[in-house]
């Protein structure tokens, strides 16, 4: 199987054994059932058979994982396993002796990397919540109870892989972010933005990871061809065998694709799709099926995660074959609707005149946060939005949108800035039933928000809808209608 995607080679869905009919039909079930998935790609052989990207997404943008960051750390740990450098099996303790509590216990004594990768510590909840608030948050981790023997509990748990990156962070002499650049990313062609780090300095690794959809297969590429890119080898077969397997047991109940098992930081799929999967909230996957040679990549900000992989299973997996006779007409038709992803029509709204009286008045739209927002009337009428940077502690970034109802996106630049993957917003307005309505996105990370300003009792209400917490929050701007 090729591992080159320098060239990104297409071919049509037929050359790859999938019908053009059935890609059309899962971007046609995206557009009917009103999902928001950002961008796509799926590969055969090697070779992508179908790539698109719903406006204002596009393949240069940088996406955050989420969870998905998990799966390169994974990697990461198996990369300094094969140099030597970090035992799969040592006590997690063995690597932190000047913050080892007093009386560890048995079952904080038994657990090793191992536990760590597999989500198997022994702990009874996700311990990072616990951890944030400490300034060592390594410390925090060892200092909470274990509950079980190691080994015997799955419990999904960030702090378990912030710690890999600690470990592989003390093991190498580099952070995980400068050890994937070093080891992972140059060697495959990935140009990451960026790793979030906390405070101390160590990259996340259960997530704040940046890449692009294309950046996104190549792990997928590099999985399937068993470890070897462009003929060096990057990390040992026999670990990424281990990694994509079912180690253990995962969650007890709920959708079957999070009931199938786990390895190595991957998750093990349904027995009606098969395979496994590098898997970040709101819908960012890496789905990979070695018996077909099939990679599908999503991103997207959906809270019905399930519904990605289920659509795939339904439009794609099941038509998946041998080479089919060239068919130009529904490739045609397939290329023409990947063409106008997410296009909108164009309108000539004009924005209500009940806004003038909220000009130059700012809403706080989340009591806890220092998200705000303030309207701003004239030729030029804008938002000026307040954000606090994605690791919080570098301040407020502030920006300027243009409201123009006329329905189309607009990208906005923020000032480059080491804490931001891609300072690009778009926004889109509109006039719906008499409110001004503003689409605001944050390209690189899955916020997406629904202004919606109404004239009620003589003032100007604003409500805000976020699509990735499915919540509305609602202020009241004190004004003269």
């Amino acid at each position: 199987m090729s591992t080159r995607t320098d060239r990104w080679e297409h071919i049509t869905p037929e050359d790859a054994g999938v019908p053009s009919e059935a890609v059309l039909g899962l971007i046609e079930r995206i557009e009917e059932e009103n999902k928001d998935i950002h961008g796509f790609a799926l590969i055969r052989k090697g070779k992508v058979f179908a790539e698109g990207y719903f406006e204002p997404y596009d393949k240069d943008s940088p996406h955050l994982l989420y969870s998905c960051s998990k799966s390169f750390t994974s990697l990461c740990a198996g990369i300094a396993a094969d140099e030597g450098k970090l035992d799969l099996h040592a006590s997690v303790l063995s690597f932190f002796p000047e913050i080892t509590p007093e009386n560890p216990g048995e079952n904080k004594s038994a657990m090793t990397v191992h536990h760590l990768l597999n989500m198997n510590t022994g702990h009874d909840t996700d311990t990072l919540g616990q951890m944030i608030p400490s300034p060592c948050w390594a410390k925090a981790f060892l200092d909470l109870p274990v509950e079980h023997a190691p080994g015997t509990k799955f419990v999904y748990n960030n702090g378990a892989t912030y710690m890999v990156s600690a470990i592989i962070q003390r093991t190498t002499g580099a952070t995980l972010w400068e050890y994937a650049q070093e080891k992972l990313f140059k060697p495959t062609g990935m140009t990451p933005s960026m790793w979030e780090r906390n405070l101390e300095g160590v990259s996340f690794g259960f997530s704040g990871l940046f890449l692009t959809v294309r950046d996104m297969a190549k792990l997928g590429l590099l999985i399937l061809g068993k470890g070897v890119w462009d003929g060096r080898r990057v990390v040992s077969e026999a670990y990424l065998c281990a990694a994509t397997s079912r180690l253990g047991p995962s969650k007890p109940d709920g959708d079957p694709n999070w009931m199938a098992g786990y390895g190595y930081q991957f998750w093990q799929c349904a027995p009606d799709m098969g395979g496994f999967r590098a898997d970040g909230m709101l819908g960012q996957y890496v789905y990979m099926l070695p018996e077909k040679e099939l990679i599908c990549v999503f991103t997207a900000c959906m809270k019905d995660m399930g519904w990605t992989l289920n659509a795939l299973r339904d439009e794609i997996l099941t038509s998946v074959g041998e080479p089919l006779p060239e068919n130009t007409q529904a490739h045609g038709a397939l290329l023409d609707k990947i063409g106008r992803l997410g296009n909108l029509e164009v309108r000539r709204d004009a924005i209500p005149a009940f806004m003038a009286g909220a000009s130059d008045k700012e809403a706080r739209i989340w009591d806890e946060g220092s998200f705000t927002v303030r309207y701003q009337k004239g030729p030029q009428a804008g938002l000026t939005i307040k954000y606090p940077t994605f690791r919080g502690d570098a301040g407020i970034r502030q920006f300027t949108a243009p409201v123009t109802p006329d329905n189309r996106w607009r990208m906005v630049s923020t000032p480059p800035s080491e804490d931001d993957a891609d300072g690009r917003f778009a926004v889109r307005s509109l006039v719906e039933d008499g409110n001004l309505i503003v689409w605001l996105r944050q390209i690189a990370v899955p916020r997406v928000l629904r202004f919606a300003w109404s004239a009620e009792d003589g003032s100007v209400r604003l409500r805000v809808y976020s699509l990735a917490e499915d919540a509305q929050y609602e202020t009241l701007i004190k004004a003269s209608v």
